[in-house]
């Protein structure tokens, strides 16, 4: 697997997931949801079309929580995009599609 060095906006579900992946290790983040290391790590890829559903989120999430690495990176994440559309005069686009 190669190493992507694209860059992710902080705060952002693909940031999100690639600090879930470097906590817990990325065999184990992959274990956690049941794929492939590669498939996981494409979540992490703003511009791939490729996205984990809620269930696997919140299962991401869960691990790293429960692995005692801090407060849920993936729900973070996702409040500040609900907080910036929130107070936004219209839905990003980001939400929007």
């Amino acid at each position: 697997m190669q190493t992507m060095t694209k860059p992710r906006e902080p705060l952002s579900i693909e940031d999100a997931i690639m600090k879930v992946m470097v906590g817990l290790g990325r065999e184990k983040a992959a274990a956690v949801v049941g794929k492939s290391v590669t498939h996981v790590y494409r979540w992490t890829d703003p511009d791939h079309d490729t996205k984990p559903n809620c269930d696997q989120m919140m299962k991401l999430d869960a691990a790293y929580v429960a692995a005692g690495l801090g407060e849920a990176p993936i729900l973070r994440a996702y409040q500040a995009i609900l907080e910036a559309a929130s107070t936004a005069p219209t839905i990003p686009l980001r939400i929007a599609q």
